[in-house]
C-alpha cells in the first residue's frame, strides 16, 4: 500500500487534539508590488528540469489525553514533563530544531514525542526545507515499495486504453492526469523553493500539502479497495451460477474492462512535481491573501496553462473540494513535521561526525 505521510513516523500519538489554537497566520512580511518575476521559458533555470512534459492523461486517529493530575508533595521530585504531554515549543529555526535533537538538549527535557511543535514563526524556506525532505523520504520509499517505473509505465497504458472510455471512474481519471512520461530533474526542494521565489506565499501553503496527499490517498485507496472487494464478491456469486445464460461474450467483457480500471493513488517520482504546483495553486487560493493568475503558477511550474487547469481541477476532485484543514490538523502536521526532521535529517547528519572522531 502506498507509503501516507503518517507512515513516516512512528508514534501513535501524534494526532493530539486537545492541544490550544495558535495564531493561523503570521505577520506578513514585505509588499505584494516587489515580488520578482518569474524567468521566461528560455531562461536557464527553467531549462534545468523545470519544464515537465504533458501527462498522458488522511483519516488519523485522536488520542485522548488523560487530564494532568496535580502531584502530591512526596511525589514531586525529578523532571515534570510527564505531567504535560503537550508543552508546546516555539522552533525558532533549523538550528534550533537541530538543538532539541543534539547531545546538548538537557537530560530534564521531554522527549520529541512528548512535545508540540509551532512553527509559524519559522522561516518560511526552513519550512520548505522541512516539507521537502519528507516528501522526498516518501516518494523514494514508494519508488522503491510499488516498482515506480513498472507501475508508471500501467498507468500510461491503462490511460492510453481509456481514450474515449466513458465509463472510466472519475477517481482513476484524476490519479492518471498527475502521472508524468519521465521523472523531471528538477529536486523537490528545488522545485519548492522556486515556487516560493516567484510565487511567494505564506507557510500554510506548504504545510497543507501534507494534509491534502493524505486525504487523497486514503480517499481513492479505499474506494479501489472496496470496488474490488465487490468485482471479487460478483465474480464468485457468478461462478456459482450453472444457467449458460450468464455466460454470453457480451456479459463477460464488461467485468475485465472494470479491472483495468482500478488504479491507486501512490506519491511518487513521476507525479510528485504536478501534485505540488496543482496543490500550491489550489491551497494559495483558500488559505493566502496573495495569489497569482494560473498562467504565472503554469510558467513557475513549467507546464502548459491548460494542463495546469487540469490539474488544478482534478487535484479538487481527489479532495472531494475539501480544502479547509482544522487549525489542530495543521498543529499535529506541524509537529510530526519537526518530529521527522530531527529524527531523520539531523541524525543522520551526526552519523557521519560520529563515525570521523572515532
Amino acid at each position: 500500500m502506498a507509503t501516507l505521510i503518517g507512515d513516516v513516523f512512528t508514534d501513535s500519538s501524534r494526532f493530539h487534539t486537545q492541544s490550544p489554537q495558535y495564531a493561523r497566520y503570521r505577520e506578513r512580511h514585505g509588499g505584494a508590488s516587489r515580488f520578482p518575476s518569474p524567468p521566461s521559458s528560455t531562461s536557464s533555470e527553467a531549462q534545468h528540469g523545470a519544464v515537465m512534459e504533458p501527462s498522458p492523461s488522511a483519516s488519523s486517529t485522536a488520542t485522548t489525553v488523560a487530564p494532568a493530575q496535580i502531584p502530591s508533595p512526596a511525589s514531586d521530585r525529578g523532571p515534570r514533563w510527564n505531567d504535560d504531554p503537550q508543552r508546546e515549543i516555539h522552533v525558532r529555526d533549523l538550528a534550533h530544531v537541530e538543538s532539541l535533537s543534539g547531545p546538548a538538549s538537557s537530560a530534564s527535557d521531554p522527549p520529541l514525542q512528548a512535545m508540540k511543535y509551532d512553527i509559524s514563526g519559522m522561516p518560511i524556506n526552513d519550512v520548505i526545507e522541512m516539507v521537502a525532505a519528507l516528501l522526498t523520504k516518501i516518494t523514494t520509499t514508494n519508488d522503491l515499495q510499488h516498482d515506480a517505473l513498472n507501475r508508471n509505465a500501467a498507468h500510461i497504458r491503462q490511460a492510453q486504453a481509456a481514450k474515449g472510455d466513458e465509463e472510466m471512474s472519475p477517481l482513476s481519471s484524476s490519479v492518471l492526469a498527475f502521472h508524468g512520461k519521465n521523472v523531471p530533474a528538477i529536486t523537490i526542494l528545488s522545485y519548492l523553493s522556486r515556487i516560493h521565489k516567484y510565487c511567494p506565499t505564506t507557510y500554510e501553503v506548504f504545510l497543507s500539502l501534507l494534509v491534502y496527499f493524505d486525504r487523497m490517498t486514503e480517499r481513492v485507496n479505499d474506494q479501489v479497495l472496496k470496488a474490488e472487494e465487490a468485482r471479487r464478491q460478483e465474480d464468485a456469486a457468478m461462478s456459482d451460477e450453472t444457467d449458460s445464460d450468464l455466460a454470453d461474450d457480451d456479459d463477460d467483457d464488461e467485468p475485465k474492462q472494470e479491472r483495468g480500471q482500478a488504479t491507486y493513488f501512490v506519491v511518487d517520482s513521476f507525479n510528485i512535481h504536478r501534485l505540488i504546483i496543482a496543490g500550491v495553486t489550489c491551497a494559495s487560493k483558500f488559505f493566502s491573501d496573495v495569489f497569482y493568475t494560473n498562467s504565472r503558477y503554469a510558467k513557475v511550474g513549467g507546464l502548459p496553462l491548460a494542463e495546469l487547469n487540469h490539474l488544478e481541477l482534478q487535484f479538487l476532485l481527489l479532495n472531494d473540494f475539501r480544502l479547509a484543514v482544522p487549525v489542530e490538523d495543521l498543529e499535529a502536521y506541524a509537529t510530526m513535521l519537526v518530529e521527522f526532521y530531527a529524527r531523520e535529517v539531523v541524525a543522520h547528519r551526526s552519523r557521519p561526525a560520529e563515525k570521523a572522531t572515532t
